[in-house]
């Protein structure tokens, strides 16, 4: 869901409007580290502990504290933007920003944009997923063929026992890195790679965080 202001019904019919915001709901769409609309919106209680797991990591410690401190408020600037929609780049042109395209936007209808806010929702987000009994499945197709008529006898390989189902590729909800952050104290990037390399599994993910030493 994406909310954007302008001035007028006019121009929120206008196919400048219409167009500027079809672009800016399918970059929130295909951006899942954007969370907020520009760097300001950035909780401090988030900058703070961004700051906190920074100033602790290994490759910081052996150098002088200004020095550190001068990094880590690079980093968090750097994860500000990252997290920020007015920084990405724009769909139609990959060297304006979006912040750049609404200025244009403006200057085309004559009037102020403003976008509000925006929320997320992940398919099958919060719904409780079907668990399967994969012995029991197996128990079943195997008396079901022993109770079919037998079948002239052939060297076949088992191709269906071979397959492995693939794993879909998990996006992770900014609920599910609350939860990780919550529990180890990681850094936000840090717990989003650590739940994008275990499937979004926390438990999974809070082991590789202590085997990483973050």
């Amino acid at each position: 869901l994406l909310e954007v202001n302008c001035e007028t019904d006019f121009v929120a019919a206008s196919d400048k409007f219409q167009s500027l915001v079809g672009e800016l709901g399918m970059i929130v769409a295909a951006s899942p580290d954007v969370l907020v609309v520009s760097p300001d919106e950035v909780p401090a209680e988030v900058l703070a502990k961004e700051r906190e797991v920074e100033m602790g990591k290994e490759d910081l410690k052996s150098k002088p504290e200004a020095v550190r401190a001068k990094i880590v408020e690079g980093r968090i600037e750097k994860m500000r933007n990252q997290v920020a929609l007015l920084n990405q780049a724009s769909l139609r042109d990959p060297t304006k920003t979006v912040a750049d395209i609404v200025k244009e936007t403006i200057a085309a209808v004559g009037e102020n944009i403003q976008i509000r806010r925006f929320a997320k929702y992940n398919l099958g987000e919060g719904m409780q997923k079907k668990s399967n009994d994969f012995a029991a499945e197996v128990a079943q197709q195997t008396q079901a063929k022993a109770a079919a008529p037998a079948p002239p006898k052939k060297e076949e390989p088992k191709k269906e026992e071979a397959k492995e189902e693939k794993k879909p590729a998990v996006q992770i909800a900014a609920s599910v890195v609350k939860e990780l952050r919550d529990k180890t104290g990681a850094g936000m990037m840090d717990c989003k790679k650590a739940l994008g390399e275990n499937n979004g599994d926390v438990e999974a993910s809070i082991e590789w965080l202590r085997k990483k030493g973050l």
